[in-house]
């Protein structure tokens, strides 16, 4: 019987601010807020606002039983409007509301030009905490690749000589694939490298699963249309970052269309004509702009979606060195509900280097990358040079420990992939589809989120260029999961010299950045 390896209270969060951000003690209004999360209470934690610059949160409540109001929804929405503000999104499934409302009502107070926390939420029993609405924007895909002589992680002196005294002051970096090592492949040799070749997948019939895509939309192209030639888009598939929320039954597939390519190429990798889930149906959540950002609310409204229409995979190609509680909390629903999902860790290994939220979080499957090598063996594959690792140091991404540890847990390939008609990209945004394509396989084979977790992680394939702090289980195997087959060998049984020795810098890296940052933020 497998058992999933985590499960907790609650978890992670958001997209694309660049670096943590902290209230120092001359910066911000004296005192402080007991309400606010520490990503709220950040200082350029870019807060949306509405009408007279009024800031704006996601605050959570219990839902009703018997069908009756929640009474914690009811006095959140009356001391909202009744203080000028506005209720901007009402998440019922996922138990949260969106609101806007002037700074004093929050509990920053002005007088003779002083700033200080005073009252406002603070003083409301029934509010448990409120969390950015920050403006948020998913990481650019890698467009260029470096060469080994290109990255440096570029420590600080401390970090050096804590580094240097624990012998592990530089990482191997043979074994990744930079520049050269990432030839252009198709989705099928993609697919082929992980075991998802046609001949398997055309005795998988994925028709009534559901797989869902919060990014930047999805254009109305041919390969989402089925043997009929009807779009696969369900009706209530949402254009959360147009005015209006139109959506694809009311206003049709304009309603998502994708000005960016990012979300098109995503939902193409999962269930397009070539991809895994051929047959599937497809909702499409545009909680990202064709700018590519979006406000959490919108990405927080693309679960609730994932939870209201019983999807059985969601795919969030996003990330950020921040942690949002409102989006943890929207992921933990979801898993609740028996969604499964998956998200990507980032392109970001030699500047913030460890796993992004809401891939930190443990209701979400973090994902990294690999290159599809010119040989067509899985044994010659490696880890993309620019995904984010593990573990977690889990103190200065404003999670307060809840992201600590957190590691990628497969690798899928994510270098220079073409999909068709999209193009060419790369990418942990590009790994994470085919992770969430081989989930999909899974759900149409009848297994529910614990058991895809299970598969996928005992059934991944071993491969000896990475490390376990970059792909704690190895490389995404979809018919080993689908068959139940494990490996004899684990993936820390057949690392090689290199990938043992950047386990160990990752390591002793974690080690350091949380023993520092710590001492000086906590």
């Amino acid at each position: 019987m497998y058992r999933r390896d985590l499960l907790r209270k609650s978890g992670a969060t958001a997209v694309a601010i660049t670096s943590p951000a902290f209230i120092g003690p001359l910066s911000g209004p004296i005192g402080s807020s007991e309400t606010l999360t520490a990503f709220a209470a950040a200082r350029n934690a870019g807060i949306k606002t509405y009408g007279d610059d009024n800031p704006s949160f996601l605050i959570p409540y219990e839902p009703a039983e018997d069908g009756e109001e929640s009474q914690q929804r009811k006095s959140i929405r009356e001391y909202v409007t009744s203080n000028d503000g506005r209720i901007l999104r009402d998440l019922e499934s996922v138990g949260m509301l969106a609101v806007s409302v002037p700074w004093d009502a929050v509990g920053r107070q002005s007088r003779f030009g002083l700033k200080y926390w005073s009252g406002g939420f603070d003083k409301l029993d029934y509010v448990e905490y409120a969390d950015a609405n920050a403006v948020l924007s998913r990481p650019e895909t890698v467009n260029e690749f470096a060469t080994s002589s290109e990255v440096s992680h570029d420590l600080n002196l401390r970090e050096s000589a804590s580094m240097a005294i624990s012998g592990t002051s530089s990482p191997n970096l043979d074994g990744l694939a930079f520049d050269g090592d990432a030839p252009e492949a198709t989705l099928t040799e993609a697919r082929d490298l992980v075991r998802a070749s046609d001949t398997f997948l055309s005795g998988i019939d994925t028709s009534g699963t559901i797989a869902e895509s919060i990014d930047t939309g999805a254009n109305d192209e041919s390969v989402f249309e089925d043997s009929s030639g009807t779009l696969r888009f369900l009706d209530p598939s949402t254009g959360y970052a147009k005015d209006g929320d139109p959506t694809v039954g009311a206003d049709g597939p304009s309603a998502v269309a994708d000005g960016d390519g990012h979300g098109s190429w995503v939902t193409g990798c999962i269930a397009g004509s070539n991809g895994f889930g051929q047959s599937a149906d497809i909702l499409v959540a545009k909680s990202l702009g064709d700018g590519g950002s979006g406000e959490v609310k919108d990405i927080a409204a693309g679960i609730e979606l994932a939870v209201a229409e019983s999807a059985d995979v969601v795919c969030l190609s996003l990330g950020s060195p921040q942690w949002s509680q409102s989006l943890a909390d929207a992921l933990e629903e979801a898993w609740n509900a028996g969604v499964f999902p998956v998200v990507a860790v980032g392109n970001d290994r030699y500047a913030t280097t460890f796993v992004a939220s809401p891939a930190s979080d443990d209701n979400a499957f973090g994902v990294n990358a690999t290159n599809v090598p010119e040989s067509g063996d899985r044994d010659d594959a490696k880890i993309a040079y620019f995904g984010n690792v593990g573990p977690h140091p889990g103190n200065f991404d404003l999670s307060d420990g809840e992201s600590r540890d957190a590691t990628p847990k497969l690798a899928a390939p994510g270098m220079n992939v073409r999909v068709e008609p999209f193009g060419v990209k790369s990418g942990t945004s590009m790994a994470a589809p085919m992770v969430a394509g081989g989930a999909l396989v899974l759900a149409a084979e009848g297994y529910d989120n614990e058991e895809i977790w299970d598969r996928l992680t005992a059934c991944a394939y071993p491969i000896p260029n990475a490390g376990v702090t970059e792909t704690e289980y190895g490389l995404l195997d979809v018919e080993a999961a689908v068959n139940g087959h494990e490996y004899e060998d684990s993936q820390e049984d057949v690392r090689n010299e290199a990938a043992i020795a950047r386990d160990e810098f990752n390591r002793g890296y974690a080690e350091v950045r949380g023993r520092t940052l710590g001492g000086l933020f906590s």
